[in-house]
């Protein structure tokens, strides 16, 4: 995310740089914030009902990703636009690297988020999570991962010949193909030989298709296969290998301790919106820790702001992983305290 201008009161800019960015900007974005840029309307008057590349705002009604998860639809009534198209409703569809103007009134718990993806690194994953019958790929950067599809192989049985195992690798390739290219880390994992086989095979057999994503890829062990597979890439720090510190690991650290601390001093641990805000007005929450599912609430909204004049520390945790479910489990919201209230 570029923040290109930031202005609370008036209009921003905002360059979003990745489908990381379109996520926290549905987050951001809400109903009755102005958004400008621009888009293809047709112009009015003419016979050919011709798209043109016009400029226009729109006061947000609907906000949406494509199933892709790779354009951000904001649909409401256009508000400004010239003469030459009619008005109307309109869809303004923001994908990576597009450049768009929001007039809205900023609270901090938004400004938290634009700041965090600010700080982030444009980094794209591809993860094959495999053993010696079942595949599943995925793709995702540093605040998530994205199951993309699974493979199981054909005659999944104990015994399989090598025929078996080049016609399962083919079909993992090409699940994997059309994303290479827009990668830049691969991972391998898998229980048993199966990792290191199938790197074996794009090595020897698929060079040429991944000759610039040999040399940062990675190759690990997990015990399964799966989404407890993925998981187990962040917490057992393979993630780290190729992302040094990324923030999903960050995240699942900071989710791990607060229920550790849960579990061995529960005195200074509390959930719930009515006990967090009880350890606010007391000044004794250190930390808070807020699922991403949960920051449009506008009761939580008001507890981060109480929090932030006390100077506690803002942790916006993405659901999209084991222990950011965990919290979301847990009602969204947990503080971790300075010390003990009764």
């Amino acid at each position: 995310m570029k923040i290109i201008k930031l202005d609370v009161k008036k209009d921003s800019v905002i360059k979003a740089e990745s489908t990381e960015d379109l996520y926290t900007l549905l987050q951001v974005i809400k109903p009755d914030d102005i958004i400008g840029a621009k888009t293809l309307r047709t112009e009015q008057n003419t016979t050919k009902k011709k798209k043109i590349a016009i400029f226009l705002k729109i006061r947000v009604e609907k906000t949406g990703l494509s199933e892709e998860g790779n354009v951000l639809n904001l649909s409401g009534k256009i508000i400004e636009a010239k003469d030459i198209v009619q008005k109307g409703y309109h869809t303004i569809h923001v994908k990576p690297n597009d450049v768009f103007r929001i007039e809205k009134k900023w609270k901090g718990i938004e400004l938290t988020e634009l700041k965090q993806a600010v700080k982030e690194r444009q980094i794209n994953l591809l993860i094959v999570n495999l053993d010696e019958r079942s595949c599943v790929v995925a793709k995702g950067g540093e605040k998530r991962i994205n199951p993309l599809c699974s493979i199981r192989k054909e005659n999944a049985g104990k015994h399989y010949s090598q025929a078996d195992e080049g016609k399962y690798f083919e079909d993992v390739f090409c699940a994997i193909k059309e994303h290479i290219e827009s990668a830049n880390y691969l991972i391998i994992a898998g229980p048993g030989f199966a990792p290191a086989d199938f790197y074996k095979f794009l090595k020897t057999k698929k060079r040429n298709f991944v000759e610039n994503l040999l040399k940062n890829t990675i190759v690990d062990v997990t015990s399964v296969v799966g989404g407890s597979g993925l998981n187990e890439i962040i917490s057992r720090g393979i993630l780290d290998r190729v992302v040094n510190n990324s923030i999903l690991c960050q995240q699942t650290k900071i989710v791990e301790g607060a229920f550790d601390c849960l579990a061995k001093t529960p005195h200074l641990v509390t959930y719930g919106k009515s006990e967090v805000e009880e350890a606010i007005r007391e000044k004794a929450v250190e930390s808070l820790l807020i699922s991403d599912k949960v920051v449009k609430d506008s009761e939580i909204e008001e507890i981060v702001e109480k929090a932030k004049k006390i100077h506690s520390e803002i942790h916006i945790i993405n659901s999209h992983h084991a222990a950011g479910e965990r919290l979301y489990d847990m009602g969204g919201l947990i503080a971790l305290l300075r010390y003990r209230i009764d």
